[in-house]
């Protein structure tokens, strides 16, 4: 067999969504690349470019040869990184090389692992005891890095607040007056 064709893959970029709580380890098996020709020329390994999350292991599967696999490596954290993108090269065994190119484009999914964060740990406000029933008296502001409904705040007078501080005061759920 003369070694007349690359490796491909069945898609130029494969799209992955992980948690951000998947733990290392966790795998994530990838299509395989197809090569024609026979023997020595046809597929015979993958590689993955170096990047901080993930390893590749190679499995081999009677019926499909051998199976790229994605590994995590350590947990990833989507307020930190989003998305990554990665490279998966395979090659041959023929002389020259040959080799074909998928890229990965991974996303990480959210999970609501930040608690909503204070601007200031003790609002402090004077009102005046002939200010009239429902006047602004301070805004309270918080912050969560977590995207989408996780990442929503909803503000509220603490349980612990006695009953008679609650008929005087309250707080609006969605702006914090």
């Amino acid at each position: 067999d003369v070694n007349d064709n690359a490796p491909s893959f069945p898609k130029k970029q494969f799209l992955l969504e992980i948690s951000e709580l998947a733990a290392p380890g966790a795998r994530f098996p990838l299509d395989s690349a197809h090569d024609p020709d026979i023997g020595n020329n046809s597929l015979q390994t993958y590689l993955l470019l170096p990047n901080e999350y993930f390893a590749l292991d190679v499995q081999i599967r009677r019926q499909e040869g051998k199976l790229p696999v994605l590994v995590l490596q350590r947990p990833l954290d989507r307020e930190t990184i989003s998305t990554h993108r990665l490279t998966l090269i395979a090659k041959d065994g023929g002389i020259p090389v040959r080799s074909g190119t998928a890229h990965v484009l991974i996303t990480v999914k959210d999970a609501n692992d930040n608690a909503p964060v204070f601007g200031n740990s003790v609002y402090s406000a004077s009102v005046l005891e002939t200010a009239p029933l429902g006047s602004l008296i301070t805004t309270v502001n918080a912050t969560d890095p977590d995207a989408g409904p996780n990442g929503e705040i909803m503000y509220s007078l603490s349980g612990h607040t006695s009953g008679i501080v609650r008929e005087l005061f309250g707080v609006d759920s969605k702006t914090g007056e």
